[in-house]
């Protein structure tokens, strides 16, 4: 009797088996096994359909970066980057150069505009001198070759004594005319050398240089270069498909799993408005040991949905054929046999189970 009902149960599970070979042309290769014919003394290890919380969660990248950061550009196109003049890690100070863009010599034409400029100053200083020498040796000649004597003589001095401050006045008033012209190109040429440099906003750490800059031609707000701010922080994802799942009020846990800040964190959303490609966490806990630097990378988990106290699976206990889902349980003789189950929310670890099972039902994990 009891070997003429397993053949019956094998013929009954093998037609069953045709028809979801027939309709399921994509299902697993692993396809359904109705019936298990071997010895029913095989040993299967089981797992319990039992009530608990089956959770859906998303573990997404972030990166710690710094709160305060110069993203360096440039206001126009067309400039050739002549120097860079750090790497990236390097640590600046405000005002420190970061590039020089080609600049047509202006170092050195300031150099030497600089230099005319001190000469005609120092020569202005000479003409009071000068002046005053050849004021004092018209009046001696004068004295002693005529003696002043004279109407004539004294009007023919006065005459010389003009001309030779007209003459000085002159040369007084091209230098000064040099100078003031010098000046003004002299701060126009500082200016353009400012111009022609890039200088960092903020004390900080070069975090990023783009590639091959040397040599190249500048475009227009393009980030050619980051500089950050390593007193305070924050990590950014970059996980849009998430806006939805995520709430500003919710304090979330990541983990970084290596390195010198290895540890647990909870951090919360922070710049909301700012959001797009984009999102930003603030740090609320972290752990006493950690030390964070730009660039660390963690795991942030974040909840999608949860569902308590429902009858779930593992996920691995639960297979698929077509549209329907099923496990395998033992049946009255201990034979492995298919048991056509209705599923709710699939968790990372568990799934919940709507139909087709008991709390407390075994089923076949393995």
């Amino acid at each position: 009797m009891r070997k003429s009902r397993r053949i019956r149960n094998f013929i009954a599970a093998e037609g069953i088996l045709l028809f979801f070979l027939a309709g399921c042309a994509q299902q697993e290769e692993d396809a359904l096994v109705i019936v298990d014919t071997r010895d029913s003394t095989i040993e299967y290890v089981m797992a319990e359909c039992e009530r608990g919380d089956v959770s859906l969660v998303r573990d997404i990248n972030c990166e710690y970066i710094q709160a305060d950061q110069q993203e360096v550009t440039l206001s126009s196109g067309g400039r050739r980057i002549e120097k860079v003049c750090v790497q990236e890690g390097d640590r600046v100070k405000k005002g420190d150069v970061l590039l020089c863009l080609d600049d047509n010599n202006l170092e050195e034409r300031i150099e030497n505009l600089s230099y005319q400029i001190d000469l005609n100053e120092l020569k202005l200083t000479y003409i009071d001198e000068q002046e005053k020498l050849s004021l004092d040796d018209t009046y001696y000649s004068f004295v002693y070759g005529s003696g002043l004597e004279t109407e004539e003589e004294l009007l023919a001095y006065q005459k010389r004594e003009k001309e030779v401050k007209k003459e000085y006045r002159y040369q007084r008033e091209d230098i000064e005319d040099a100078l003031s012209f010098d000046r003004q190109e002299l701060e126009k040429l500082k200016e353009e050398l400012l111009q022609s440099r890039v200088y960092a906003a903020i004390d900080g750490m070069v975090y990023s240089i783009e590639d091959r800059l040397e040599g190249s031609t500048t475009k227009k707000d393009q980030v050619i270069m980051t500089v950050v701010d390593e007193s305070d922080g924050y990590f950014v994802a970059e996980s849009p498909e998430l806006f939805e799942e995520i709430s500003e009020d919710t304090i979330y846990q990541m983990r970084v799993t290596y390195g010198d800040a290895t540890g647990d964190y909870e951090l919360k959303p922070c710049r909301i408005s700012e959001w797009g490609e984009k999102q930003y966490f603030e740090i609320l806990s972290e752990p006493e040991t950690g030390i964070l630097s730009v660039g660390t990378k963690g795991t942030l988990t974040i909840p999608i949905e949860t569902k308590e106290y429902v009858l779930s699976l593992p996920n691995g206990c639960i297979h698929i054929a077509g549209d329907e889902k099923y496990v395998y349980v033992r049946d009255e003789e201990g034979m492995k046999a298919v048991r056509f189950v209705k599923t709710g929310l699939e968790g990372n670890d568990r799934t919940e189970i709507l139909e087709g099972l008991s709390e407390g039902e075994m089923v076949v994990k393995k």
